[in-house]
């Protein structure tokens, strides 16, 4: 049940973080922002992977076709969460004004 857990129930992600001080010189990365995504709340999300017993009483897991688009909305969920935090403010604009001409070619061409 770990894979699950972590995936779609509990966020939970694996580190390799210390807190000692006297490594901090030695570190190559510094941990600024953590975005924690929970798609649980989904019936589909939450059932898309589950463990569970089958007619001979063998344990398994049952992936449901779901998986990919699931795991594909939990990390555009994470990844806009993050751009916000990360992006230079000229990035955000520049996204901003794709999204908006986006829209605006994709209106057009229902009414022509």
């Amino acid at each position: 049940m770990l894979i699950p857990n972590c995936f779609f129930r509990v966020g939970g992600s694996a580190v390799l973080l210390s807190n000692k001080g006297s490594v901090k010189r030695r570190a190559k990365y510094k941990l600024v922002h953590v975005v924690r995504t929970h798609k649980g709340a989904d019936d589909k999300a939450f059932r898309c992977v589950y463990q569970e017993q089958d007619d001979d009483g063998k344990t398994g897991v049952s992936l449901s076709k779901d998986l990919m688009a699931i795991a594909g909305g939990a990390l555009k969920t994470n990844i806009t969460t993050l751009g916000s935090l990360v992006l230079p403010i000229s990035e955000q604009l520049l996204f901003f004004a794709t999204l908006v001409e986006a829209s605006e070619c994709k209106s057009e061409a229902l009414y022509t």
